[in-house]
């Protein structure tokens, strides 16, 4: 675990030589927002619904998270999961 949180706080990290790049390049960027009915959607907890329909979509032979374990595992394990 602290090899991946070094990992990433590396990765995504204040780098001081970056800060004094040229940000035109995200100026420039036309981003779209949220309209105010997505943005309701994105709000509150996830349901077990929506998170099984989401395991459900995963790709078999592909680990989703950092633990190396993969969909089939979730897939199968999913029933045996501790509510608590």
């Amino acid at each position: 675990m602290k090899e991946i949180e070094q990992f990433y706080s590396d990765l995504y990290g204040v780098n001081p030589e970056a800060m004094n790049d040229d940000h035109s390049f995200w100026q420039k960027m036309e981003m779209t927002k949220l309209t105010e009915d997505t943005k309701e959607i994105c709000e509150g907890k996830l349901s077990l619904k929506e998170c099984f329909n989401c395991l459900q979509s995963f790709d078999n032979n592909k680990s989703p998270g950092n633990d190396g374990l993969t969909a089939e595992f979730y897939k199968t394990f999913w029933n045996s999961r501790s509510v608590g």
